[in-house]
């Protein structure tokens, strides 16, 4: 079972969320900010077989897969987050959700570097970041990237959400 989800794309990104029933009769929810995508739709494959259960990844228009269960880091605090995501990573989890906002990123940072230095490859986990709304002038996003980038020692990021 698979749906299809139409986005208009415009001036302005947004988020939308994917929303189907399971067979075991729960929600599966996938949120994606449409600044991601090369074109207008996203398909979100769920597998009805075995209990619902929502595909481990979703490709992006541009082929890249980009896993849906993330580690988030919000409310996190600073000197806990770092075992945190190291053993979030070391769980399984390939996608770590951050924001310089949430006041806990270079700590978020270090524990990725831990998990590296561990032999687990940066180009097998997905980043998220966000910008805080004092930079969405485009004149601030650049420097305001490169504050994320600093804070989580990381020479790209995956995702940057506004």
């Amino acid at each position: 079972q698979a749906i299809l989800a139409e986005t208009t794309t415009g001036s302005y990104p947004y988020h939308m969320a994917a929303r189907t029933r399971s067979f075991a009769s729960l929600w599966a929810v996938v949120s994606l900010c449409c600044c991601c995508f090369c074109s207008a739709s996203v398909a979100v494959e769920v597998n009805s077989a075995v209990g619902g259960e929502v595909a481990q990844t979703v490709r992006l228009n541009d082929g890249t897969e980009m896993p849906v269960l993330g580690f988030g880091t919000w409310k996190a605090k600073p000197g806990e987050v770092i075992e945190a995501v190291v053993s979030a990573l070391r769980a399984g989890y390939r996608h770590i959700d951050a924001a310089h906002i949430y006041q806990n990123q270079k700590d978020v940072g270090e524990g990725l570097r831990q998990a590296f230095a561990a032999g687990l490859r940066r180009e097998d986990v997905w980043v998220t970041s966000k910008l805080w709304m004092v930079d969405y002038a485009p004149e601030r996003v650049g420097p305001a990237v490169d504050v994320l980038l600093a804070d989580l020692g990381l020479d790209y990021l995956d995702q940057v959400l506004l």
